[in-house]
């Protein structure tokens, strides 16, 4: 991880590929969660810790591996480039053992060593 990145954001990245659920929901002092445009919003841990438990079936492994970022003030910005390998056949049409590769470009708001809200517009 890049030394100048905020330490809530790489415990909240390292968390998230490990699949570590209560590592993920530590990081955050949640105000609300975004996930995409429209597709998934968490307003609670309550609702998070749902969201992030019912993906973990869906992948073998994943990896996430920050390409840049930039911090001003409280938000930062990262780039990342997200790999994994499926468990689970996803609607779209991706079957089990094919790879899902996606880069992203989330925002996070951090306030007090913790993540106040993490905003993922794919």
């Amino acid at each position: 991880m890049p030394d100048d990145l905020p330490f809530a954001v790489c415990q909240y990245v390292d968390a998230y590929t490990a699949g570590d659920v209560h590592g993920v929901e530590e990081c955050i002092a949640l105000a609300d969660v975004r996930c995409g445009k429209t597709d998934v919003m968490a307003n609670t841990k309550a609702e998070f810790r749902q969201l992030a438990e019912a993906a973990l079936p869906h992948f073998a492994s994943r990896n996430h591996e920050i390409t840049s970022h930039i911090t001003v003030a409280h938000p930062t910005i990262v780039e990342i480039a997200y790999e994994a390998l499926l468990a689970a056949d996803l609607p779209h049409g991706l079957k089990v053992g094919q790879t899902l590769r996606l880069t992203g470009r989330p925002l996070f708001e951090v306030e007090a060593g913790q993540i106040a809200r993490p905003i993922d517009e794919r």
